[in-house]
């Protein structure tokens, strides 16, 4: 029978290299651990120590004498700290515990802990002892890790210059709506916003302040809705806004749209504090309805609205309801 070769350094390399073999159990236990710990038969920590004899970090000590849920010092999640005190009143072993540590005026550190319940020769319960790894290299690369792919999910659904949705997530938002106009319809208005002369900002004055008018038609846009209302960059210089649940009443509906787009208007025309000469102008198609309706079909008629708004000397408003007197014939909703 062939036996598996056993794989040994070279005597004269050991020497050379200032250990011999096997190596000593404090050597092999230092590949696997930064800290020994102990506790005692109450769950208090009444040793810490490094395995390299160096000395505790000034202000570790604070976790001697007490349990670690009740130390300033450990920063594990309550439910952690439940789970865990549940495995060592037990008198149970565990492994790979993550706890976080902070001393004053220093960031927060992680180890990796596990221990072993000790008992005398009579089965009394007299501790655990332990072993614990720094492992903050590696919760830190995690954290940046987790934030590259939140940015990167950030990225795939808004405007990297303005912040706002892009068409992909506005869209969704906007079907979210019309599925609740169908189970309770009420009046909505739909703005269809579209710079004027945007390409002359960019030709007499540059991309970078193109992208400043962008950004502040975006911020202007945002304060002029409120939170819960789909707003965002369709595509170039257009912009989308639905106001959603109106009410019942369609003249009140009615008053409700065409303020807030004459306020956007009057706000979207006051000039750029750090470009005085450079004013914004938008035009602007606010359609009305009421319960479902083919997105498509909104947006086509919207649009429309917001050519002749420019057709009629731009920076203005139109406003009309679906199906009457809109560009493309639609039957008309239920009036109140």
């Amino acid at each position: 029978m062939h036996h598996p070769a056993t794989i040994r350094p070279d005597a004269a390399e050991s020497a050379a290299a200032g250990w011999s073999w096997p190596l000593s159990p404090q050597a092999l236990l230092a590949l696997a651990a930064d800290w020994l710990w102990e506790m005692d038969a109450q769950l208090h920590l009444v040793r810490m120590e490094r395995v390299d004899g160096a000395a505790l970090p000034a202000g570790l000590e604070q976790a001697l004498g007490r349990a670690p849920w009740e130390s300033p010092v450990f920063e594990p999640a309550a439910r952690h700290w439940r789970r865990h005190r549940r495995v060592l009143w037990s008198h149970r072993p565990f492994s790979r515990l993550e706890l976080g540590w902070r001393l004053p005026g220093h960031p927060v550190r992680w180890c990796s802990i596990s221990g072993l319940p000790c008992f005398d020769a009579h089965g009394h319960f007299l501790g655990y002892v332990g072993v614990a790894q720094d492992i903050t290299a590696r919760k830190r690369a995690e954290l940046a890790l987790r934030q590259s792919r939140a940015q990167l999910s950030e990225l795939a659904f808004h405007d990297a210059l303005t912040g706002l949705p892009n068409r992909r997530l506005l869209m969704d938002r906007l079907e979210q709506v019309l599925l609740r106009q169908a189970r309770a319809p009420s009046w909505c208005a739909l703005l269809f916003v579209d710079l004027d002369d945007f390409k002359g900002i960019n030709d007499r004055h540059g991309h970078a302040l193109g992208d400043e008018v962008l950004l502040a038609v975006a911020q202007r846009l945002r304060s002029s809705v409120r939170d819960s209302d789909p707003l965002g960059r369709l595509a170039g210089d257009e912009f989308v806004a639905l106001l959603p649940d109106l009410g019942l009443e369609a003249d009140a509906a009615q008053r409700i749209a065409q303020r807030l787009a004459q306020e956007l208007l009057a706000k979207l025309q006051t000039p750029l504090p750090d470009h005085p000469a450079v004013t914004i102008s938008a035009s602007v198609g606010v359609l009305m309805f009421r319960g479902p309706h083919e997105l498509h079909t909104l947006l086509d008629q919207a649009d429309s609205l917001m050519y002749r708004a420019k057709a009629d000397g731009k920076g203005r408003l139109t406003l009309r309801w679906f199906g009457r007197s809109a560009p493309t014939a639609a039957p008309c909703p239920p009036q109140e």
